[in-house]
């Protein structure tokens, strides 16, 4: 998926710890041209993210990725350091460079990755 679009440096200029949705209605609509929907796909990303975070990251790490699959993107972006934040850039640019498990997830997770956190991976 190419995706002019990249959210995160646009986010991390944004005020920590306003009420405005990570994943808004342009984001929605702008997913759909690239035939994802993501209030469907979201529950697939998150379990695939978590499969591949559980064989990344040091176990003392995994009890914040229970049961992610069953929550929200928004909940994820808590786990890392309450992204949009620096901190959480750095965890996730550390967890994806050289990392040989990318293919733990499937082109369209990775497309997503790319859409709202800047790292683009192939």
């Amino acid at each position: 998926m190419s995706v002019e679009k990249q959210k995160t440096n646009k986010s991390l200029d944004t005020e920590k710890g306003t009420t405005k949705s990570f994943v808004t209605e342009e984001d929605i609509i702008e997913l759909r041209k690239h035939d994802i929907e993501f209030s469907e796909y979201e529950t697939i990303f998150l379990k695939e993210l978590k499969e591949f975070l559980i064989d990344t990251w040091r176990p003392e790490y995994h009890d914040n990725l229970e049961d992610l699959e069953k929550k929200s993107i928004k909940e994820f972006n808590k786990i890392i350091l309450d992204y949009p934040s620096w901190g959480g850039y750095y965890i996730l640019e550390d967890t994806f460079t050289n990392n040989q498990n990318i293919n733990l997830l499937s082109e369209k997770s990775k497309g997503l990755i790319g859409y709202f956190y800047g790292i683009h991976l192939r």
